[in-house]
């Protein structure tokens, strides 16, 4: 592998380990408390692993795929409902450093990772402070 294809393979790898592993819980944010967070519409970025590996290959033998240059390595995806389709007014809902789910507004709940809960909470609280967010005693 050509050094060009080592570093789009360490780039690769840096992009599937985003969003990974929790965040250093706030003061605000008191264990076991659950939290609903409203986030109207999700926007989620994945790895497109084809588009990947494409890229380590044209890095690796360039003119071999006869492309233009490197191909995009995420890929946009909406959050919607699976139930109902909505993909707006949606709200994540919590325990810190626990399974998290997603809530449309018609009350369907679908699973979501733990840590875009946690990224919601952090956002929320350093733009508007902890009155901002709904939250209950878990007890």
């Amino acid at each position: 592998m050509t050094q060009s294809g080592g570093a789009a393979e360490q780039l690769a790898e840096t992009i599937r380990g985003l969003h990974m592993g929790e965040l250093e819980r706030p003061e605000a944010v008191r264990p076991g408390d659950v939290w609903h967070v409203p986030v109207g519409r999700i926007v989620e970025w994945e790895p497109d692993e084809i588009n990947i590996r494409l890229n380590e290959l044209h890095a690796e033998s360039p003119g071999l795929l006869e492309l233009d240059g490197y191909r995009p390595i995420l890929t946009e995806t909406v959050v919607a409902c699976p139930s109902c389709s909505n993909d707006e007014r949606l709200t994540i809902r919590g325990v810190w450093g626990e399974p998290a789910e997603y809530v449309c507004p018609c009350g369907h709940e679908w699973p979501c990772r733990a840590r875009l809960l946690q990224e919601a909470i952090v956002s929320t609280l350093s733009q508007h402070g902890p009155d901002s967010i709904r939250r209950s005693d878990a007890s």
